[in-house]
């Protein structure tokens, strides 16, 4: 994975967030004692992001089905508006 910098047209955030946790545990693999115990962490942070990630996308996904039932809903109240108008 490349550690260098990364323009965030380039990379979606998740994507660069989860390139800046992994070169920043490989750092501490390569300077601290405790390789083993950064090494077994890694693996957990990184299912911690991916998971995150998961729920962002599902919110997201949610947000969008969100806004068309409220679309739906104004047009809905406008049908019963005009029939209300038509029966009066």
């Amino acid at each position: 994975m490349y550690c260098g910098n990364t323009s965030e047209t380039t990379m979606n955030r998740n994507e660069s967030k989860l390139t800046i946790c992994f070169c920043f545990f490989n750092n501490l693999v390569a300077t601290f004692v405790l390789q083993e115990v950064v090494k077994n962490l890694m693996p957990l942070i990184v299912n911690v992001l991916e998971s995150l990630d998961l729920a962002y996308t599902e919110t997201q996904e949610l947000e969008v089905e969100l806004e068309l039932l409220k679309e739906d809903n104004e047009q809905l109240v406008t049908q019963v508006v005009k029939l209300l108008k038509a029966f009066k």
